[in-house]
C-alpha cells in the first residue's frame, strides 16, 4: 500500500502566510493620477493597454505567489510516501521467538516451538503471518504471507543460538516488519529479567498489540561467569541460578591441557569463588570447564586469552644523513616512561619507509611521525594513505625538511601547506579546542603552552573538514587534525628540533608529544576479547578461540554472563516494561520512517518546482511593471 505522510507536520501552520499576498493584492490598487496638459499634440503616441489584460496579469501574479508559499510550506513539512512490504495491506501477526542460549535446556525450546506454532495457526483468517527470531539481534525467518503451513515449516527449522536476550531488538524488528499495517506481535520467551536493559530502547507504537507467551524457565543452571588471574592464584566465579544445592567439579585448562581441578558445593541462588593454586603464564589459552549436565551447556565454559603487551613501533621518518640528531628531541621525549607506553621508536630515512611499512605487522605499527619528505616517493605516499585509511595515525611536523607538495597530495585536499613560511616574527601557541583529547592531561597548566616562542612557522590553509586544535597568536593555524578514512593525521606548523622554536626546551614538550602519540595510536589498540553478538564478521557467533583471517590475530569469544541468570519477569512486569518503552516514542517528531519500507521523499522536487515558479513570477512581474 502506498501511504503519504509528513515528517514535520507542524510546518503546516505556515499556510497562514498565504493571507499576506492576498491582503496586499486587495489593498494595493493603484489609480493613475489626472494630469492637466494644454498642448495635447506634444504627447507621444503610445499603444493603449487594455485594462482587462492588466487585471489578468495581476491575478496570475497573485496565484503564482500563493503557489510559491504553498510549496515552501509543503517542502519544509517534508512529505514522504512508504511502500509497504508486499502489495497486501492486510493486518499482520508477527510471532517473535526467543532463541537466546537460556532456551537450550532439553525440552525448553521444543515447548517454545509448539507454542509459536499454535500462535501461527490461531491467527485470524484475515491476518497475514510472519516469524522472526531474536537474541542479541533479530532476524526474519518467514516473510509475511497467508501461508500458515510454510511459516510453520520454517519455524520448525529454528535452533537456539549463543546470544543473550534483547526484547527491544526483537520488538523493534517486528514493528518495522508490520510497518504501516495494523497488526500485533506475539512474543514467545522464557521472560528473563535481563532481557530488558537500560541501554535497550524499543520504539513501540500504540497501534501495535503485543501478546506475551511464557514458556517457563529451567529449574537448574550453573554457569561460569568470570576468570580472574591473580599474582599467586587463579580464581573462577560460579553462579548457581537454580533452586537446588549443586555438587560439581571445575577444571582449569591451559592450551587444552588440564592443570588443576576442584570439587565445590554451591547453594541455590549463590555465587562462589573457585580458587586454583596456579599462577598463569604471560601467554597462552585458558579455559575453565564446569560439570553441569542439567542446566544450560553453553555457559559451562569460559575462555581467556593470555597476551602480554605487544611492542608497538613508532616510525620516525627523518633525513637519511642525520638519523642521530634529526629526531633527537622527539626520541628523548618518547623515551620518558617507555616501560609504561611500550613504544619502540624506530628512526628511518624517508627512502626506506615503503619496505619497512610493508614488512611490519600492521597490528604492531602504532603511528608514523613524519619529520621530512625527502626521499618520500609516490609509492610511500600511497602506503601512508592506506595506513591512515585503515585506522593508523600520522603526525606531520612541518619543519624545514618538509616539502608541501607531497604532503598536500597525501592529505587529499583536507588542508594545504603553503610553500612559503612566516619568519622573523615572534609567535606563541594558543590551544583552540580545549575539550580535545590531547589537551585533557594538561588540566590547569594548558595555558603554559602560550609561553613557547616560535620564530618560523609553516602556513596551513584549511580546505576541507579539518579541525584546528591550536593556533598561533596571529591567528594562523598551528596544530590541525584531518581525517583520512578511519585514521587521523595531525599537522604541526613548525619543527620539533629546536630550530624554529624553543619548544623542545620547554617543560610542556614531553606531555605534548606523549598526548599526541597516545591520541594517534588509540585507534590501533585492538581488542582480543569479544562477547557473542558483538564479534568480527568473519567469525562465527560461538564461544571459544578464533583466528582472524585478514591479520592472523588470535581472539577469544565468551557468552554474555547475564544470560546465565535465570531470574524472571512476571507477565505484568513485562507489560509494564513494554508500556514504558511505548512512552519513549517522541510524538512531536511526527510518524517515524520505517526501516522496513521503501521511503520516497519529495521535498527536493517541491523546492525545484518552487524555484521555477519564482522565476516565472519574476519575469511576469517585470513585463507588467
Amino acid at each position: 500500500m502506498l501511504g503519504f505522510s509528513l515528517l514535520v507536520p507542524a510546518f503546516l501552520f505556515g499556510l497562514l502566510t498565504i493571507a499576506v499576498p492576498i491582503a496586499l493584492h486587495l489593498i494595493k490598487r493603484e489609480t493613475a493620477p489626472t494630469v492637466s496638459f494644454s498642448a495635447v499634440r506634444l504627447l507621444r503616441r503610445t499603444p493603449i493597454e487594455r485594462t482587462s489584460r492588466r487585471r489578468l496579469s495581476n491575478w496570475l501574479l497573485l496565484i503564482l505567489r500563493i503557489v510559491t508559499l504553498l510549496l515552501l510550506v509543503l517542502g519544509y513539512a517534508r512529505p514522504y510516501s512508504t511502500d509497504a512490504l508486499g502489495a497486501d495491506s492486510s493486518p499482520l501477526l508477527v510471532v517473535a521467538v526467543d532463541i537466546s542460549f537460556s532456551m537450550t535446556v532439553e525440552g525448553q525450546f521444543n515447548r517454545a516451538l509448539r507454542l509459536a506454532e499454535e500462535a501461527l495457526r490461531g491467527a485470524p483468517d484475515d491476518h497475514a503471518v510472519a516469524v522472526t527470531a531474536f537474541d542479541t539481534v533479530a532476524k526474519i525467518i518467514a516473510e509475511p504471507s497467508f501461508d500458515r503451513q510454510s511459516a510453520v515449516a520454517k519455524l520448525r527449522q529454528l535452533i537456539p543460538g549463543a546470544g543473550a536476550t534483547s526484547y527491544s531488538a526483537g520488538l523493534d524488528h517486528a514493528v518495522k516488519l508490520i510497518g504501516q499495517r495494523a497488526g500485533g506481535i506475539t512474543v514467545i520467551s522464557d521472560l528473563q529479567f535481563t532481557g530488558w536493559r537500560e541501554s535497550n530502547r524499543a520504539r513501540l507504537p500504540e497501534k501495535v498489540d503485543i501478546r506475551v507467551v511464557d514458556i517457563g524457565a529451567p529449574l537448574d543452571n550453573m554457569a561460569l561467569i568470570q576468570i580472574r588471574p591473580e599474582p599467586t592464584r587463579t580464581v573462577a566465579m560460579i553462579l548457581n541460578s537454580g533452586v537446588e544445592v549443586q555438587n560439581t567439579s571445575v577444571r582449569l585448562l591451559l592450551d587444552e591441557q588440564e592443570i588443576a581441578r576442584s570439587e565445590i558445593i554451591v547453594l541455590a541462588g549463590e555465587t562462589v569463588e573457585v580458587v586454583f593454586p596456579v599462577v598463569l603464564p604471560k601467554s597462552g589459552e585458558v579455559q575453565v570447564v564446569l560439570n553441569d549436565p542439567l542446566g544450560v551447556a553453553i555457559d559451562n565454559s569460559r575462555y581467556m586469552l593470555l597476551k602480554g603487551p605487544e611492542p608497538k613501533s613508532l616510525l620516525v621518518v627523518t633525513t637519511g644523513d642525520n638519523l642521530n640528531t634529526e629526531g633527537f628531541y622527539l626520541e628523548q621525549a618518547l623515551s620518558v616512561g617507555r616501560e609504561q607506553t611500550g613504544f619502540q621508536v624506530v628512526l628511518i630515512p624517508g627512502a626506506n619507509i615503503a619496505p619497512l611499512i610493508q614488512s611490519t605487522n600492521p597490528n604492531n605499527l602504532a603511528a608514523v611521525l613524519l619529520l621530512t619528505t625527502r626521499g618520500l616517493d609516490q609509492a610511500s605516499q600511497l602506503l601512508l594513505a592506506e595506513f591512515a585509511a585503515n585506522g593508523g595515525g600520522v603526525l606531520i611536523v612541518a619543519g624545514q625538511d618538509v616539502e608541501p607538495a607531497p604532503v598536500n597530495a597525501f592529505l587529499q585536499g583536507t588542508l594545504t601547506l603553503s610553500p612559503s613560511r612566516l619568519t622573523n616574527q615572534e609567535r606563541n601557541l594558543i590551544p583552540a579546542n580545549r575539550r580535545h583529547t590531547i589537551w585533557r592531561a594538561f588540566g590547569d597548566r594548558l595555558g603554559n603552552l602560550s609561553q613557547v616562542e616560535f620564530s618560523s612557522t609553516m602556513t596551513i590553509t584549511l580546505d576541507g573538514q579539518a579541525e584546528v586544535l591550536a593556533s598561533f597568536n596571529d591567528g594562523f593555524p598551528a596544530l590541525v587534525e584531518s581525517k583520512i578514512g578511519d585514521g587521523s593525521v595531525i599537522v604541526f606548523g613548525s619543527d620539533l628540533n629546536n630550530e624554529w622554536n624553543n619548544f623542545p626546551r620547554h617543560p610542556t614538550f614531553v606531555p605534548f608529544v606523549h598526548e599526541i602519540v597516545r591520541y594517534l595510536t588509540a585507534e590501533r589498540e585492538m581488542s582480543h576479547d569479544f562477547v557473542v553478538g558483538n564479534v568480527p564478521r568473519e567469525v562465527a557467533q560461538r564461544p571459544g578461540f578464533a583466528t582472524l583471517a585478514a591479520s592472523g590475530r588470535r581472539i577469544v569469544i565468551n557468552v554474555d554472563s547475564a544470560e546465565s541468570d535465570l531470574k524472571r519477569l512476571s507477565m505484568d512486569e513485562f507489560i509494564v516494561a513494554v508500556d514504558r518503552h511505548r512512552e519513549a516514542v517522541d510524538s512531536t517528531m511526527g510518524e517515524p520512517l520505517s526501516e522496513g519500507h521503501d521511503v520516497h521523499q519529495y521535498w527536493q522536487y517541491i523546492f525545484g518546482l518552487m524555484l521555477a515558479i519564482l522565476m516565472a513570477e519574476s519575469l511576469l512581474s517585470a513585463r507588467t511593471s
